[in-house]
């Protein structure tokens, strides 16, 4: 059983804590299954990140706004194993990636979704510490493959 799940509010923070310390997923799949956040407004992002955590496992905790986003990381940041930007949120976007880095406990890896054309926005996301940066529209096979390489590199990380 693979767990793709939406936490919007701290009840279901609540909810998914008490599954987890009840054994949660153990067991049940080989595939992580850790929270991972997701800023967007984007019907289209929201669907291909659904899709792809089917197929890798993981639950989807998501933001609206950089300031829910930031609620989340702020709360969460020891059991979140990446973020997932879309940078169709502007300015707040870079402001977002320089937050996330100063609040989370551990290095978070993050994949920052931009604009179609946007070069200079991912170069600064880069720069920025994006461990990741893909141009949109996306589709579920680069979200799946992009949210590996980030695990991979968030495990990379754990062990150093």
């Amino acid at each position: 059983m693979i767990t793709v799940g939406l936490l919007e509010n701290q009840e279901d923070f609540a909810a998914y804590r008490s599954w987890e310390s009840e054994g949660g997923n153990s067991g049940k799949t080989q595939m992580n299954t850790g929270l991972i956040l997701l800023l967007t407004l984007d019907p289209m992002v929201e669907e291909a990140m659904t899709e792809a955590l089917l197929e890798t496992g993981g639950t989807i905790c998501l933001a609206r706004t950089a300031d829910d986003a930031m609620r989340i990381v702020c709360s969460n940041s020891s059991e979140l194993e990446l973020a997932v930007i879309d940078f169709d949120h502007g300015s707040n976007g870079m402001t977002l990636i320089s937050a996330i880095n100063t609040c989370a406990d551990h290095h978070l890896p993050m994949l920052v979704l931009t604009p179609p054309g946007d070069e200079h926005g991912r170069f600064v996301a880069r720069a920025n510490g994006a461990a990741e940066c893909l141009a949109k529209p996306i589709s579920t096979a680069q979200m799946t493959k992009a949210i590996s390489t980030c695990r991979s590199k968030w495990a990379l990380a754990q062990v150093a």
